[in-house]
């Protein structure tokens, strides 16, 4: 986690909604990932850009969730991307799944879903399993047959 403030307001709601937040074995600080790496080594994940991601780099550090907040605000996190000469990319959902017959769709998914998608898709190298595994259903899509 980087940019995270262990005395601030998400830290503490993160320990109040999940259980073992404070206890969970990941590297945590304070410090802005633009100064942690190189902005040639980053990457901004948004349901906002235009190119599609179509494989994991490990020499790459994807931002998963770089803006936090109840509210969606529709290009927030690529215009920041943008504005520090950040790539930006969004899952492939639209390659692999479908609008299933409802009112409401959205890509917009919390960051353990987009980090379970990554994960899955590092150990199987298969979008379609990676995505049905880490998109609810609630968000109105569905494999493409």
């Amino acid at each position: 986690f980087a940019g995270f403030d262990k005395n601030g307001e998400l830290y503490q709601e993160c320990i109040q909604k999940i259980d073992g937040f404070e206890k969970y074995q990941v590297e945590m600080t304070e410090v802005p990932v633009l100064e942690l790496f190189d902005t040639n080594d980053i990457i901004y994940l948004t349901p906002d850009a235009t190119d599609m991601l179509e494989e994991l780099d490990k020499d790459k550090v994807y931002v998963i969730g770089g803006i936090v907040d109840e509210s969606v605000i529709k290009n927030l996190s690529k215009q920041r991307a943008d504005a520090a000469n950040i790539p930006t990319y969004r899952l492939p959902i639209d390659r692999y799944m479908r609008r299933k017959d409802q009112i409401h769709f959205s890509q917009i998914l919390a960051i353990n879903q987009v980090f379970e998608i990554l994960v899955t898709y590092l150990s199987s190298k298969n979008w379609r399993a990676a995505l049905s595994r880490g998109v609810p259903e609630r968000k109105g899509y569905v494999l493409k047959d």
